[in-house]
């Protein structure tokens, strides 16, 4: 199931993982008006589906007000973030580590690592607990 936002091109593949990448040709900046269009974008038959998230971190600048709005979000998945380039990677473990998150979140230099982090995430959370 694919779609596209302003900023983003959507892919809900069929294990139930978000992969998002930037709209190439957007320059930015990311708005609050634009990551409110984003999860107004996660219909309800797309949310039914919905499992876990790998976003490609975007060229541009996402403001605060759309940062926020996203942490703020009552989505609570495993996200993978991937960084393109070492700086955002080392960047984004930083600030990573500065924030208790309420839902699973680590950043990767590739799409691939992400995608078993998460794969391993979903099988954790539908395996049984151990008494």
């Amino acid at each position: 199931m694919k779609w596209t936002t302003t900023a983003m091109q959507v892919d809900l593949n069929d294990e139930g993982i978000l992969v998002v990448h930037p709209v190439e040709g957007f320059k930015g900046p990311e708005t609050l008006e634009i990551a409110k269009e984003n999860l107004a974008s996660l219909t309800e038959d797309r949310l039914k589906k919905l499992k876990a998230a790998l976003f490609h971190l975007p060229p541009y600048y996402v403001n605060a007000e759309a940062t926020r709005y996203y942490g703020n979000s009552s989505l609570n998945f495993p996200v993978a973030l991937v960084g393109d380039s070492f700086i955002k990677v080392m960047v984004g473990k930083f600030l990573l580590s500065l924030k208790s998150s309420k839902r699973p979140i680590k950043i990767f230099s590739n799409e691939k690592e992400g995608l078993e982090w998460l794969r391993k995430k979903l099988t954790e959370k539908d395996s049984p607990k151990s008494a």
